[in-house]
């Protein structure tokens, strides 16, 4: 029993000694250089990319071409003169685009706005980063406070086994509460350590979510699982937010139903034709020496009269891809008015329940006390004790719980303003 006493203190000291980090630490970290960062950054940039792409038209085009190619044809060029059984050729092109029914402008602006839409995508992934890091965070915090519990009632276990011991050498109990109270201890220390298990987990998965391997030295949160009164305005600048539809999922919402109305703007002008300054330049002959040269600039017009359905199909798909946004950004609007009432009536209905267990657990506790000195002065069974001291623990662990879920509503609420 002293061995499995000394590994279990062992274990439960070696947080302590551990390097502890602050949720601001935590979050500048996650930021820096994590992976999920790098993924938010590099899917903006390809968001930019194809900004970039969509534009590309507009810009001035160049080719360059040669050609080497050896004459089989026994047909001859012009009479008297004999077939080159060599071509040798080289050319080089430019163009630059005048007009386009108007996709010009529309594809310029579609640049800018996606580019608005990576930056925003780029916040949000972010800002679901630095969600999940102070869930992790308080996670861990939540599993301390639980296991700082589990560690008393191993304590009032201990206590009640010397007591049993005490009364039943003074002949006031007999050996059955003794061993009843050694199987209390028991399943304290067994409960425990599955507390001590559920806190590491917890705090392996803290480090993952900030960037850190599992190989590597395990950062402890520090603080408190409490509730400061700084953290409640946010409801508040939350609902203010909504009404002026600031938020970050509705901005990025109606980013999106831009995008998708831009395109079927660009798609739409598919049919008209479009206008080119042309300029190039060949030389071509059998001798190097030799070579006939070309030389031409003017205006060129092309219209695609048929395209086999492609433009028809191109609005038909942008059309969907545009009702498909419009709907959307509906939907997040309505979602987000339900889910910020939802938060309010979460987080006052937990500060009533909180208000609750407070006095519940002063109640308890005081009651354990009470049946401590009773126990030990013999007017009240072991099983009484045991229930009594199953309350208290149960009425901390409600406490704690509550303190847990009050922050993860708030962590929620904090996340949408950002």
């Amino acid at each position: 029993m002293k061995t499995k006493l000394l590994v279990l203190l062992l274990i439960l000291l070696l947080p302590s000694v551990a390097r502890t980090i602050t949720l601001e630490e935590a979050l500048s970290l996650a930021l820096k250089d994590s992976e999920a960062v790098r993924i938010t950054v590099h899917s903006s940039e390809a968001l930019k990319a194809d900004a970039e792409k969509g534009v590309a038209f507009i810009k001035p085009q160049a080719r360059i071409g040669a050609r080497y190619l050896r004459n089989y044809s026994t047909v001859e060029w012009f009479p008297g003169f004999e077939t080159p059984h060599w071509l040798k050729s080289a050319s080089i092109e430019a163009s630059q685009v005048l007009w386009t029914g108007g996709r010009i402008l529309r594809s310029l602006e579609l640049k800018e706005n996606l580019y608005r839409f990576s930056e925003i995508s780029e916040k949000s992934g972010k800002r679901e980063i630095r969600r999940q890091v102070r869930l992790a965070f308080y996670r861990v915090l939540f599993q301390k406070t639980l296991l700082d519990i589990l560690e008393d009632r191993r304590a009032q276990r201990e206590e009640e086994l010397r007591d049993a011991e005490d009364l039943r050498d003074a002949g006031m109990v007999t050996s059955l509460d003794v061993r009843q109270a050694r199987l209390n201890l028991n399943n304290a220390m067994e409960e425990l350590q599955t507390g001590e298990e559920s806190c590491t987990r917890a705090l392996i998965d803290f480090n993952i979510s900030i960037g850190r391997s599992g190989r590597e030295e395990l950062l402890v949160p520090s603080g408190t699982l409490d509730i400061m009164a700084e953290d409640e305005p946010v409801l508040e600048r939350l609902e203010d937010a909504l009404m002026q539809d600031h938020l970050l999922d509705i901005r990025l919402a109606r980013a999106d139903l831009l995008t998708s109305r831009l395109r079927y703007e660009i798609a739409r002008r598919g049919h008209l034709p479009e206008l080119r300054l042309v300029t190039a330049a060949r030389s071509s002959n059998e001798y190097i020496g030799q070579m006939d040269q070309e030389w031409n600039i003017g205006i060129q017009l092309t219209w695609n009269l048929l395209d086999g359905g492609l433009v028809s199909s191109n609005k038909a798909s942008t059309m969907a891809e545009m009702q498909v946004a419009d709907n959307k950004l509906k939907k997040t609007r309505k979602e987000l008015a339900g889910l910020v009432r939802d938060l309010k009536v979460s987080v006052a209905s937990v500060d009533r329940r909180i208000e609750l267990q407070r006095e519940s657990v002063a109640l308890s506790g005081e009651n354990y006390e009470d049946a401590r000195g009773q126990y030990r002065a013999g007017t009240i069974t072991l099983t009484r004790l045991g229930e009594l001291n199953l309350a208290y623990a149960e009425a901390r662990f409600r406490l704690s719980r509550l303190f847990y879920l009050k922050r993860e509503l708030l962590i929620r609420a904090a996340a949408l303003l950002e």
